[in-house]
């Protein structure tokens, strides 16, 4: 409906942590090499509320993986 919403991201597993960001991608530099959860969620104004989660696989660290947001319908 055009109202702007909110994201949260959430990378989870081992290493949990909440970034909030205010647009729908991100970035994170994840501290240990391995497979990671990665869930953002998206908020819209009415309180309306949908998650999407990714399987991210990093094979060296020290290098900030992009994650852009897609919605699916």
């Amino acid at each position: 409906d055009g109202t702007p919403l909110s994201y949260a991201w959430s990378f989870g597993g081992v290493y949990p942590e909440f970034i909030e960001g205010t647009g729908p991608s991100t970035s994170y530099a994840f501290p240990a090499a391995g497979t990671h959860t990665v869930t953002v969620t998206a908020t819209d104004a009415c309180g309306y509320a949908r998650s999407e989660t990714a399987t991210v696989t990093v094979l060296s660290t020290g290098h900030k993986v992009y994650l852009p947001l897609v919605l699916r319908e």
